[in-house]
Parts: structure tokens; sequence; C-alpha cells
């Protein structure tokens, strides 16, 4: 919707609000309506509109980087449109700039020694919700690729991807899952699933970081969680729930033969322990996403 501009007196300027938004808001000549500065962009409320979405938290003096940014995250998967933090001390606005700056359209508006407000500029579009949830198997496929590549690992190249990519698509995709009930009834599955892979990423991101420090490359037997990986992208590409089911079959059959005395035995005496602790949790992640994707191609 565009209005035109007009001059009105010495420096003031108007314009028409539209008839139909006026009708619904019940104003009539006289009335006011509040108008907020955000940003470029000015906001005229009615008398009919919603109070303020603004979640309020008290932040303790000992709190660390972390854990800031684990509060923050719980209140903007919620999908509060400003959080108030309140401060025992004096807020550190550098670090806390650092952590709003790990999520999308969160920006600070308001600040004073002990209190901070901040405001997510973004719109809630469902349309959204698959394009992120596959930017987050392509984050899968390209960390499992460098790590099955026979060359140095990119590891400052990986952990870009995971920090910065892979939690800040996790974090938006569950507020918008959240905000809109995404597919009802499916809308845990859906929250579970972006959970799940963000998990998945962080930990190919550990065994990268495992192998460069220990100067190790992946055994053989990690190919087998490649193709489920790829298998699992595909069938949830296609929501094919014969596809997932075969998936589900193969990987399920992989574990159970992997987690049996002889098997364990067998590879205790030939993989290192510390890579073996990153392959069963990484085989543990995938059963527990194949499950997921068999649900919501179901």
């Amino acid at each position: 919707m565009h209005r035109k501009i007009i001059k009105q007196g010495v420096g003031g300027r108007t314009i028409f609000l539209p008839i139909k938004w006026v009708r619904e808001q019940g104003l009539a000549p006289g009335d006011e309506v509040t108008i907020d500065a955000e940003g470029n962009n000015l906001v005229i409320k009615g008398k009919h509109a919603a109070p303020e979405d603004v979640k309020e938290i008290l932040i303790d003096s000992s709190i660390t980087h972390s854990h800031l940014r684990s509060i923050l995250s719980s209140a903007y998967k919620a999908g509060h449109r400003q959080i108030e933090l309140r401060f025992e001390q004096q807020a550190k606005l550098s670090q806390l700039n650092t952590i709003i700056n790990s999520f999308h359209g969160l920006e600070i508006i308001k600040h004073s020694k002990k209190k901070v407000l901040i405001q997510c500029f973004l719109e809630t579009q469902e349309d959204d919700i698959e394009p992120l949830i596959t930017k987050q198997f392509q984050i899968g496929a390209m960390l499992l690729q460098e790590l099955m590549k026979r060359e140095p690992i990119d590891i400052d190249g990986l952990k870009e991807l995971v920090k910065n990519n892979s939690r800040r698509l996790r974090d938006y995709t569950l507020r918008l899952i959240n905000a809109t009930n995404y597919q009802t009834e499916r809308s845990y599955d859906y929250y579970d699933l972006v959970t799940q892979l963000e998990k998945l990423n962080a930990e190919l991101l550990s065994l990268a970081a495992y192998l460069v420090k220990n100067k190790e490359q992946v055994s053989h037997r990690f190919e087998q969680n490649c193709e489920s990986f790829e298998a699992l992208e595909k069938a949830y590409r296609k929501k094919s729930f014969s596809l997932a089911m075969r998936v589900w079959n193969k990987h399920h059959r992989f574990y159970s033969e992997l987690v049996t005395p002889e098997t364990l035995h067998r590879l205790g005496m030939q993989e290192e322990p510390g890579f073996l602790a990153h392959h069963f949790s990484i085989t543990m992640r995938l059963l527990h996403l194949s499950s997921r994707v068999l649900a919501l191609c179901n």
C-alpha cells in the first residue's frame, strides 16, 4: 500500500489513512492514534491495537556468555516481539551485541545502565520454514563432505558454518514454527526435526575438530552414516514414506549391529576411543532424525 505525502503549513507533512483500516479501528475525527518510530519505519496503532508483547527477564550478575545467549534464545524462539533485559549490574553492551548479532532480526532499540530493550524486526512468514529446513540439510551435507574427503579439514570454515549459520537458522526456524503453529498437529515433529538437524551439525563439527587435533581420518564404517543422511534428505524433500521407512530400517540395523558386545570389542581393538565416541553419538542422532523424518512423511 502506498500513500503520497502532502505538504501542509510550514514544514508539516500529511498522509491519508486507509479508510478500511479507519473503519475497522472505529476511528472518528478527533480520535488519537499512536505513532512509533522503529528504525526507518513509522508504525501507526489504532485504539484496538494489541498490547505490546514484551518479555521481561532479570539477568543475574554471575551469568555467563553462553547462559545469556541461551536465555535470550528461549525468549526469541517463543516468538516474543520485544525482550527487556534487566541487569543487576551495568549491562555489558559489547558482549550483548555479540550475542544479539547471532540471531536473525534482533536489534537493541533502547538501553540504560541496567536495562536493555531488544526488538525483533522480522515478519512471520510461514513460507520461509521449508527453505530454512532445506538449508540445515545442506549444511549437514557440506560437513559430511568435508569429513569424508582425504584432504586437510578446513576447521575454521566449518566452525563459521555451524556456529554462525546452523545455530542461527535453528533459532529463526523454531521461532517461525512457534509463531505460526506450523502444520498444527505436526508442529512438534517439525520443531524436533530442526533441533536434531542443528545438534547433528554440531556433533559433526565436534568430530571434525577431534580429527584435526589428533591428525586422524574417519573410518570407512562412517560411510554408512553419510549414506543414511543423504537418503534422509531425499526422503524428506520428496515426502516419501516408503523411502523414509527403508532408510529407518537400514540405519536401525546398522545401529543395532554396532552396539553388540562382539562389535564393540572388535572396534575397541581397531579404532581410537575418541573416534568411536563420536561415531556412536552421530549414529544415534541419525537414528533419532530418521524417526522424525519418517513421522513427517507419513
